[in-house]
């Protein structure tokens, strides 16, 4: 992995130079946004190199999956309770 990320930031650092170099303005902005796609690469690289190693030292994988759906099926109509919805019942009633 890591001979990706500094290729990554090798490759964002050449499309930098040339759009230092560059006289064209349209040019200059294609070289700025495949240096801009680079830096973003290498930035994902290192976030993947990050997770693998907290993994490997804790010795599990953790789970990044969604909570389980909550069934509204099973969920009864009640009023609300407590002294904010008290409150507000009682001006309601007045």
């Amino acid at each position: 992995m890591r001979w990706s990320i500094d290729y990554a930031w090798k490759r964002a650092a050449e499309f930098g130079a040339r759009a230092e170099e560059a006289s064209d303005p349209d040019l200059r902005e294609f070289f700025v946004r495949l240096r801009d796609s680079w830096i973003s690469t290498a930035n994902r690289y290192e976030l993947i190199e990050a997770i693998d190693e907290r993994q490997s030292v804790d010795g599990h994988i953790h789970s990044m999956a969604a909570p389980p759906s909550h069934d509204s099926t099973k969920d009864e109509l009640r009023p609300p309770s407590g002294p904010i919805a008290s409150s507000a019942a009682s001006r309601i009633a007045e």
